[in-house]
């Protein structure tokens, strides 16, 4: 269990998402109700947590009887998928140096008023499963661990993913959400681009990583990470 907290909480950070609580801020800014945005807040947190349990119980359990290790044997089909996975790896982390860009609070805001906001975090609840931090999770979740032990990882991950957006629904409970809008986009001009930053670097690492060793195999037949071993 400890294993799968350890990579809950490595993913999250990777998956770290401002994006939530800059939405709040913008709806708060625009005059919504801090109730009506703690509805929003609530379908997105507790939403993308409740598809992570559901598709690391269903789709991640089918994964956990695939045998990886004739995956990650020394054949093409291994050069083929480490390939795959350094393109991905490589186009996220070119669309994060994108990302840093953006100016903070840009993008859609959200319509003022609980319909609105309510439908607005189901959609962005959903969009987590686009989410390759949270694909990995699922399938790594998957693996013969506990129902509770997956309950915790992706709470784990959806706090963790998540923290912009709870302390913005922490300020609002103690009548403190003016300022923690403030502190949250003053904070986040600070951190945010060290946490890009670190995120960048360890998929543009990965993607380095990979492409070496598909070459690798492609020009000696090898493979220099090793893999499983059945």
């Amino acid at each position: 269990m400890l294993a799968l907290i350890a990579s809950a909480l490595a993913l999250a950070l990777v998956g770290f998402d401002p994006a939530g609580g800059l939405f709040a801020a913008g709806a708060l800014a625009l005059g919504a109700r801090s109730r009506d945005v703690a509805v929003f807040g609530f379908a997105v947190i507790a939403g993308s947590m409740v598809y992570g349990v559901v598709l690391a119980l269903t789709i991640g359990r089918r994964l956990s009887g695939f045998d990886w290790t004739a995956v990650f044997a020394e054949t093409w089909w291994r050069a083929a998928v480490e390939a795959t996975l350094a393109i991905v790896a490589l186009v996220w982390m070119w669309w994060l140096v994108r990302r840093r860009g953006l100016a903070p609070g840009t993008g859609f805001v959200p319509k003022v008023g609980r319909a609105g906001l309510l439908t607005a975090g189901a959609i962005y609840a959903s969009m987590s499963l686009l989410d390759p931090s949270l694909a990995a999770l699922v399938v790594i979740a998957g693996r013969g661990h506990s129902t509770v032990a997956v309950v915790c990882a992706m709470v784990l991950w959806s706090a963790v993913s998540q923290v912009p957006l709870i302390l913005i629904l922490a300020a609002m409970a103690f009548g403190l959400h003016h300022q923690g809008v403030a502190w949250l986009q003053a904070r986040w001009a600070q951190i945010g681009p060290r946490l890009r930053m670190v995120a960048t670097g360890a998929l543009g690492l990965a993607g380095v990583l990979l492409i070496c060793d598909t070459l690798f195999w492609v020009v000696g037949r090898s493979f220099l990470i090793p893999g499983p071993t059945g």
